[in-house]
């Protein structure tokens, strides 16, 4: 991955430096649990099966195979910038229409009125952030980022503050805002991909109801649609920043994403406090929700080590007393692995048995003999562990 000092500008177009449960269909897909965190609280396993969750997003890090989309509906307070809720509330309040409408609403009735100038020259005076600093929730992705060498970010935010903490982390990056912009990536770089456009560059935004329906038809956006759909087709897609029950992503969800085709291998969402049948449907669409903040997310995962395997430093020859104690201490970590393992495994067998031995899908056969094998990789090691 390339990087760059920080403050250094675009050094070429898009590269730059710096109901009951029962009675629901299973989902397609071995990531898209269908068992909702809400549902995880209520039982006394709740701790473990959330634990179970994150080791997946981690090995899904491990292999640079997670494509985070960052969303626009957290507070001002976390970001810096106004949420899109945020923003429809006072657009509203500045031109006196009702408040409690979406932003895409609210803009799709300015434009009515007048000229689309109106709208977006409020919106690029709230999103101004030439005075702004990244937040820690854009520090930790940004971390993220680098550390997971991740290929592909997402936004629907229409700020740059991401691109501002990976400047101060000396990572260069490309961006994708049109299609103009696809030529010139550079493959060692992440690629932030501008999907509802940039406040700076008003020409590009989506932001009516009216955008939205033409987004999959604007030929400018036909390079920005591929990289996405890449991004979908290769990686498990990490949804933070969004609020799942506002009308503006089921606009992005059923008329955008919708279009992309299925998931490679589905998602997560971070939506803390989301109503459980919310939830449930959420994970019939491949969405597992999280009942987690998504700067707490980023701060756990920021606390895994990149490396794949990280195993006690070994014991100085002839220091009985450090060998016994690393070994220990090596029983130990493979015992973890292996009840989350062996949890894992009983969760992907629940969904199995939703299925007939013709209708299982082989994504979840082959996820479950993979889970197996390793089970039997962890048991071999305990057992040469135990060996005198």
């Amino acid at each position: 991955m390339g990087t760059a000092a920080a403050g250094h500008g675009p050094t070429q177009a898009g590269s730059v430096d710096g109901a009951s449960r029962g009675a629901l269909p299973p989902p397609p897909c071995p990531l898209g649990l269908a068992i909702s965190t809400q549902e995880l609280a209520m039982s006394p396993d709740s701790g473990d099966l959330q634990t179970v969750h994150l080791a997946r997003l981690r090995d899904a890090l491990r292999s640079a195979a997670v494509a985070p989309f960052v969303g626009g509906d957290l507070p001002e307070a976390v970001t810096g910038v106004p949420s899109r809720a945020e923003l429809a509330r006072w657009m509203a309040e500045q031109r006196g229409l009702p408040t409690g409408l979406s932003l895409a609403q609210v803009t799709r009735r300015l434009s009515t009125q007048g000229s689309r100038f109106d709208f977006t020259a409020l919106l690029r005076q709230r999103l101004d952030t030439a005075d702004k600093a990244p937040q820690r929730f854009h520090r930790l992705l940004a971390g993220l980022i680098a550390a997971y060498r991740l290929r592909t970010v997402v936004l629907t935010a229409y700020d740059t503050l991401l691109e501002a903490a990976l400047r101060e982390a000396g990572v260069g990056f490309n961006r994708v805002v049109t299609t103009a912009d696809v030529g010139f990536l550079r493959p060692d770089r992440p690629t932030l991909v501008y999907l509802y456009g940039l406040a700076e560059r008003p020409e590009t935004l989506v932001v009516t109801e009216d955008d939205h329906y033409a987004l999959h038809r604007d030929r400018d956006k036909e390079g920005v649609l591929d990289e996405v759909r890449q991004a979908f087709s290769r990686n498990l897609v990490l949804f933070l920043g969004y609020d799942l029950a506002d009308p503006d992503f089921r606009l992005l969800w059923h008329d955008t994403l919708g279009r992309m085709g299925r998931m490679a291998v589905g998602a997560l969402a971070t939506a803390p406090g989301l109503p459980a049948e919310e939830a449930r449907l959420w994970a019939e669409r491949q969405v597992t929700v999280l009942d987690l903040e998504p700067t707490a997310l980023l701060a756990l995962l920021a606390e895994a080590p990149a490396a794949r395997d990280h195993r006690p430093a070994a014991a100085e020859p002839g220091d009985a007393g450090q060998d016994e104690t690393a070994s220990e201490a090596e029983r130990l970590r493979l015992r973890r692995q292996l009840d989350v393992q062996r949890r894992k495994l009983a969760l992907l067998e629940e969904q199995r048995s939703y299925y007939t031995a013709a209708t299982a899908p082989v994504t979840l056969l082959l996820e479950i003999q993979d889970t197996q094998r390793e089970i039997e990789r962890l048991e071999e090691e305990l057992d040469r562990l135990d060996l005198p």
